[in-house]
């Protein structure tokens, strides 16, 4: 059984990892989409001068860039949470409770029931 409960947490510590690494790649597509999208509405510039619409794109795209940053912050956490929960579940020990038979009973307290 302990051969089996060791197979176990290595596959599932295995699994942990790569779905933090999955959740790193995953993050980094989204920020590529953001930097691209704000780096394209920083650049939009109107043929009259500046307007209010044209302000308000660049600070959008400002924006957008900005939720880049996040989301690869985001998935570097993921990555580091899943490397940490995985080789913690696959190098730990296991040890189970074992009971030992000559083991007293714990006392228990008096119910006060038919003393006089």
């Amino acid at each position: 059984m302990n051969t089996f409960v060791a197979i176990l947490r290595v596959i599932i510590g295995l699994i942990i990892i790569a779905s933090g690494y999955g959740a790193m790649e995953l993050f980094d597509a989204a920020a590529k989409r953001f930097e691209s999208s704000g780096g394209e509405l920083t650049s939009l510039r109107s043929v009259g001068g500046k307007s209010v619409d044209e302000a308000f794109y660049q600070e959008v795209g400002s924006l957008s860039i900005g939720f880049a940053s996040f989301s690869r912050a985001l998935g570097l956490t993921a990555n580091t949470l899943g490397l940490a929960g995985g080789f913690i579940l696959i190098f730990s020990r296991y040890r189970p409770e074992k009971k030992e038979a000559n083991q007293a009973p714990e006392p228990t307290a008096p119910s006060g029931r038919g003393s006089s």
